[in-house]
C-alpha cells in the first residue's frame, strides 16, 4: 500500500468518526433537550425529585435517575413520555421537539356538548379533589357586552388535586386547561356560565374559584403551563363565576338579572337543560 493509499484510507477513518460523532451527540443533544422538558414539567407541578419515583411507581425509577440530564436521557422511553404526557395533559408534540402550544385546550369555541361531555364523563379518582378555577384577565368588566368594548379573556382550568393515600406518598395537583375565550363575546359569558351552573350539578367539582390574572392570551398559554398561570393570578379579591347565573337571590354576590335571563333562555335553546336533568337522574347521582 502506498502512502497516499494510507494516507487515503486515514482520511476516510477520520471521517466516518466525524460523521459517527456528529450522529452520536445530535442525538444526545436531542434527548437532552427532552430532558429538560421532563423536569420543567415537574418543576412546573412542584414535584421534587424525590417524589418522582412514588408519581410514576410502574417505572421503578431510582433516585439516582434523575441526578442529571445524562441520567435522565437513559430512563427516556416512548412508554414514559407517553404516561407523562397524559397525566399532566401535556402537548405529546412540544414534549418531543419543544415546538407548539405546552398544552391544548379542551374548547376554544363554543361546544357546549364537548365540553359538558369532557366534565361529566372525567374518569375522577377516589383519592382526588377537583376545583374549577374560572381566571379572568384583570380590568375585565362583568357587564353584558353590547355596555362596552374590551379585549379581556378568560379561561377555564381544572385543578385536579392527588390526596395523600396509602397509593399516594404526598399531595401534588395536576391541571388540565378546559376552556380560553374572548369575553366580549356574547357566546363566552353562556359558556362561562353554562360551565358554572353544570359545575354546581356535578358532584366530582367541590369547589368553584373566580380568580384574577394581569395577562390572559393566547402567547402567553402557548409558553405556559396552566399550574403557572394559576400560580400567578393576583390578590384582587376574588369574582364569583355564578355572579350571571340566578337572579333569584341564590348568586352569592348577584349582579345583573337581565343577563341571567338572556343565558337562562340561550341554554333552553340549545338543550342545555335537559341533559342538566337527565345527569341529576342518573346513576351517578343515586
Amino acid at each position: 500500500m502506498t502512502i497516499s493509499e494510507v494516507l487515503l484510507s486515514i482520511k476516510k477513518l477520520f471521517d466516518f468518526k466525524e460523521w459517527l460523532d456528529d450522529r452520536k451527540y445530535a442525538k444526545r443533544s436531542d434527548t437532552r433537550a427532552i430532558a429538560k422538558r421532563v423536569m420543567r414539567i415537574f418543576d412546573a407541578h412542584d414535584i421534587p425529585v424525590a417524589r418522582i419515583a412514588s408519581v410514576f411507581p410502574e417505572f421503578n425509577f431510582q433516585l439516582s435517575d434523575f441526578d442529571n440530564l445524562d441520567s435522565i436521557r437513559k430512563v427516556i422511553t416512548i412508554r414514559f413520555l407517553d404516561r407523562l404526557s397524559e397525566h399532566f395533559f401535556i402537548n405529546r408534540f412540544w414534549l418531543d421537539t419543544g415546538e407548539g402550544r405546552i398544552q391544548d385546550f379542551y374548547e376554544v369555541g363554543y361546544d357546549f356538548g364537548s365540553v359538558y361531555d369532557l366534565i361529566v364523563d372525567y374518569p375522577i379518582k377516589h383519592d382526588e379533589v377537583i376545583t374549577a378555577h374560572f381566571m379572568a384577565e384583570q380590568n375585565i368588566i362583568f357587564v353584558p357586552t353590547e355596555d362596552y368594548d374590551t379585549n379581556q379573556n378568560v379561561m377555564i382550568v381544572l385543578q385536579c388535586r392527588e390526596q395523600k393515600s396509602e397509593k399516594n406518598e404526598f399531595s401534588y395537583s395536576r391541571f388540565l386547561p378546559v376552556y380560553f375565550g374572548y369575553w366580549d363575546y356574547y357566546k363566552t359569558r353562556m359558556m362561562i356560565k353554562a360551565m358554572s351552573l353544570l359545575f354546581f350539578q356535578d358532584k366530582k367539582v367541590l369547589t368553584q374559584k373566580g380568580d384574577f390574572i394581569h395577562h390572559l392570551s393566547e402567547n402567553i398559554l402557548a409558553n405556559s403551563f396552566s399550574a403557572e398561570l394559576i400560580q400567578n393570578t393576583v390578590k384582587l379579591g376574588l369574582w364569583h363565576p355564578d355572579d350571571f347565573i340566578f337572579c333569584n337571590g341564590k348568586s352569592a354576590q348577584e349582579k345583573d338579572r337581565v343577563d341571567a335571563e338572556q343565558m337562562h333562555d340561550y341554554l333552553k335553546q340549545i338543550g342545555f337543560y335537559q341533559k342538566i336533568k337527565e345527569l341529576r337522574s342518573s346513576r351517578y347521582f343515586n
